[in-house]
C-alpha cells in the first residue's frame, strides 16, 4: 500500500480543522492543530508534504509562521487560509512563498484540486533539489585532478565563476 503524503493543517477554529480533515483523508494523511506556535513545534521533529496554514490566528498569525517556516524549509508548499479575501493578505503571502491561498468557506472540489497540485509541485521541487545535487557531486572539483599551485588557483578562479550566470573559457 502506497503511502499517503502528509498534510499539516493550521487553524484556531476546530470545526475548518475537523472540514479539512474530513475532505482532505481520502487521499492525504491529515494532521491538524490549533495555532502557529503548536505548527512550528511540530515541525521541529516532523515533514510534511503539504500545508494548509490560517492567516488570522491568536498569538502567530501564519504570515509570521509562513516567514518562520521558510527559513528553514523552501520547498515545502504552504497553502494559505483566510476568510476575507482582501488582494493585499494574498500577495504578501505569495511574496513570502506561500504557493497559493484559499478562503472560508471553502469549495470542497477547488480544495482538493489546489491540495492535489500543491503536492506535486512539492515533490517535483525536492526532486529538482535531488538531482542538482547529484549534478554537483559528479561535476565537483573532487572529480578533477591536479595538486599543483596553478591548477589550486585555477580551481579558486572556477569556483568563484562557478555561481555566476556567465559562460568561462578555461585552456591550459
Amino acid at each position: 500500500m502506497e503511502k499517503k503524503p502528509i498534510v499539516l493543517i493550521v487553524d484556531d477554529e476546530p470545526g475548518v480543522r475537523e472540514s479539512f480533515r474530513m475532505v482532505l483523508k481520502d487521499r492525504y494523511d491529515p494532521v491538524a492543530v490549533e495555532s502557529g506556535e503548536a505548527a512550528l513545534c511540530w515541525l521541529e521533529n516532523s515533514k510534511p508534504d503539504l500545508i494548509f496554514l490560517d492567516i488570522l490566528m491568536p498569538g502567530i498569525d501564519g504570515l509570521e509562521v509562513l516567514e518562520r517556516i521558510r527559513t528553514t524549509d523552501t520547498l515545502t508548499p504552504v497553502v494559505m487560509v483566510t476568510a476575507t479575501k482582501t488582494v493585499k493578505t494574498a500577495v504578501t503571502a505569495m511574496k513570502l512563498g506561500a504557493f497559493d491561498y484559499v478562503t472560508k468557506p471553502f469549495d470542497i472540489e477547488e480544495l482538493r484540486l489546489i491540495a492535489d497540485r500543491a503536492t506535486e509541485n512539492g515533490e517535483l521541487k525536492r526532486e529538482v533539489e535531488h538531482l542538482r545535487d547529484e549534478v554537483g557531486k559528479r561535476y565537483g572539483f573532487d572529480n578533477i585532478i591536479g595538486e599543483s599551485g596553478s591548477m589550486q588557483d585555477v580551481f579558486k578562479t572556477v569556483e568563484a565563476v562557478a555561481r555566476l550566470k556567465t559562460t568561462v573559457l578555461i585552456t591550459g
